[in-house]
This record gives C-alpha cells, structure tokens and sequence, in this order.
C-alpha cells in the first residue's frame, strides 16, 4: 500500500514536472515569434527614415499653410527612438508611439501635397511617393504579422495553466500596433486642416477617410 502511495505521488510529481516545463517551452516559443517579428518591424521603419526626411524636405518647399505638421515630422525624424530591445516593453511601447505618429502625419500630408499647385514643379516626389507606399505595404504587413504573435501571446497568458507560468518565464502582454494602412490618396479630395487641430489618437485618419 505504501509503495502504491508513494509511486502514484512519485508520477504525479513527474508528469507535473514534465507538464510544466513543456508549457513554459510554450510559452517561450511564442515568445520568441512575437519578439522576431519586432525586428521585422524594426527593418521595415527604418526604410521608412530613408525615404521620409527627402519627401519632406520637398513638401517643405511648396506647403506654406502646414508650417507645424513640417516642423512636427522634422522633430520626428530628427529625433528616432531607438530600436527595442526585445525585453524592454516600455521602449517598444515608446518606439510603437512614435512609428504611430510618424506614419499618420506623413501620410496626411502625402494626402495634402498633390492639391498643391507648386507640387508639379517636383516630379521627383512621384517617385519618392512610390518608394515610400510600397515601403508602407511592407510595414503593413509586418504589423498584421506582429499583431497576430501578440495577440497570440495574450490569449495563451490568460489560459490555465499558462498563466501560472508566464511569470516564471517573464512572458508579458506586448503592445499592438494600431495605426492604420498608408494608402496612396494622391487624386482623393482631401480638406485642407491644419495638423495642430488633430489631437485625438486616430483622428488623422478620420480626416482620410
């Protein structure tokens, strides 16, 4: 009777062993794909600053009516955050912020520059244009990739008995990226606003929509 007792606790103890250590296996897994997928993100922003500073600088010429969205995206782009560190939620959640602004500015001002008249005196923007929305369909995928491995991270940390494990093996919700696709609105009737009556997250794209 004894040893009956003691070989059930004895593969009780095993199988939670076992168990545990292949849900924080898990845990690690999915992880480590959300985690990769920020430096895809990474990749993707940083053609973004390649293209950005020589499209503004170019609107910069022509877009009197819009002098403080242009100083605002010159003190973006003059001042990047630096890439996330993949333990760092606070630094990604920063890094997201400002990726976050920066798009929807630009964008609403690629939206904008095309209505002006001086815009044709420019034709190498049309290029520039280009390069920078296919660049933007490169981070839109990037972020449906990255939001699909964050949320798959949230939903197995609520989960029995993963969330017993997610503090062990430090697996935290991350921060989605929530900012909407760039699409090329060169042609669409877009009103002329000035940037520094858009204050509410989101309302950038209302304005394009």
């Amino acid at each position: 009777m004894f040893d009956a007792v003691n070989y059930s606790i004895s593969a009780f103890l095993v199988f939670f062993v076992v168990a545990s250590y292949v849900w924080c296996r898990h845990l690690g897994k999915i992880k480590d794909r959300a985690y990769g997928e920020v430096a895809r993100i990474d990749v993707a922003m940083q053609k973004r600053h390649l293209y950005a500073p020589e499209i503004v600088q170019l609107c910069d010429k022509f877009m009197d009516d819009q002098r403080e969205l242009i100083s605002d995206l010159v003190a973006l782009l003059l001042d990047p955050p630096p890439a996330p560190y993949i333990y760092d939620i606070t630094g990604l959640q920063r890094y997201i912020i400002h990726a976050e602004k920066l798009g929807e500015m630009m964008h609403f001002m690629l939206a904008l520059a095309p209505q002006y008249p001086h815009y044709h005196d420019y034709p190498q923007l049309d290029a520039l244009m280009d390069q920078y929305y296919a660049n933007e369909s490169e981070i839109a995928l990037a972020r449906a990739t990255y939001n699909k491995a964050v949320s798959n991270v949230r939903v197995n940390i609520t989960l029995f008995p993963a969330n017993l494990y997610a503090g062990i093996v430090r697996v935290k919700a991350l921060p989605e990226l929530r900012a909407a696709e760039a699409h090329d609105m060169r042609g669409a009737n877009i009103h002329h606003k000035d940037v520094s009556d858009i204050d509410t997250e989101g309302e950038v794209w209302e304005q394009l929509s």
